[in-house]
């Protein structure tokens, strides 16, 4: 994510920039291009570091958001809960 200021409805408030080429982007208070969800984007539209590194292809990108690990909407935190012990070395033991 970049760096922004936020409005009282704690919305982005992007900042207009340019590219390489003189186009109109926006951008963070650091001057990075961001996209419309506010994610640091390269030249390609890709979801990247600020040092450039690629996390996110354009291509995996949906309406700007980048896939989900798992559907929020079934998790079930009772599912990943339990009592647990450790072991002498540490380790995690589930006793329920």
């Amino acid at each position: 994510m970049g760096v922004f200021d936020r409005d009282s409805l704690d919305n982005i408030k992007f900042v207009r920039g340019k590219d390489e080429n003189g186009r109109d982007v926006a951008v963070d208070k650091a001057g990075y291009m961001v996209n419309n969800k506010g994610y640091i984007i390269n030249k390609e539209g890709c979801i990247c570091t600020r040092q450039g590194k690629v996390l996110f292809l354009a291509s995996h990108l949906k309406n700007g958001e980048f896939p989900k690990i798992f559907p929020f909407t079934r998790f079930n935190i009772n599912r990943i809960l339990g009592d647990f012990d450790l072991m002498s070395n540490g380790q995690p033991v589930l006793t329920s």
